[in-house]
């Protein structure tokens, strides 16, 4: 049975989590890593202009874990910018609720009970605070990055600190998954543009 990797990316609006994600995942398939993307599913709703509602995030980390999940066993690294956890901050961030906390937590207890293991890396935004496709503004980004910080913290998660320069953290992702799995798996179909 293939034990997944989640190369999960956390940090606040504009900190590239998705430009890392796309660039990270594209560096893995052309080296042979059988790997996939699991992308923000609520970034939908924002280049929409659609703001989640006060009982939405269940539905979002719904989508998120379901995403995530389908490739569990069947992938051996997913890379997302949408880590499961960052929904029940927003939750309590936005809407002063915990409903999905919980459960999120016991998704990824079980998710680790069953073999999965979650890197978890932290990302500072590199340069110009870009608004499209945002809830924020680079004030408010500002602020949600020190207080998603400590809520992660709070919960002890442990994160590897990324540097801004996008090449540098692809580096630095690519050392973290040889030091845990020095064998490359060979390409398979699905690696395949079709």
């Amino acid at each position: 049975m293939m034990k997944s990797i989640v190369i999960s990316l956390y940090g606040a609006s504009c900190s590239g989590k998705s430009t890392t994600a796309l660039g990270l995942t594209a560096e893995m398939k052309i080296r042979g890593y059988h790997s996939e993307l699991v992308q923000e599913y609520i970034k939908k709703w924002a280049w929409r202009g659609m703001k989640p509602l006060k009982y939405d995030q269940i539905y979002v980390l719904g989508q998120q874990a379901y995403a995530e999940a389908n490739l569990y066993e069947k992938v051996k690294y997913i890379v997302t910018d949408s880590p499961i956890l960052l929904v029940p901050f927003f939750e309590d961030y936005l809407l002063n609720k915990k409903v999905t906390k919980m459960a999120a937590l016991e998704f990824l207890k079980d998710a680790e009970a069953n073999g999965v293991l979650h890197l978890n890396f932290w990302l500072t935004r590199p340069g110009q605070f870009d608004p499209r496709g945002r809830y924020e503004t680079q004030e408010e980004s500002d602020l949600l990055s020190k207080k998603m910080r400590a809520y992660f913290e709070d919960l002890n998660i442990k994160f590897i600190d990324l540097p801004t320069d996008h090449h540098e953290r692809i580096k630095i992702i690519m050392e973290e998954v040889d030091k845990l799995d020095h064998v490359k798996a060979s390409k398979t179909d699905s690696d395949c543009d079709l």
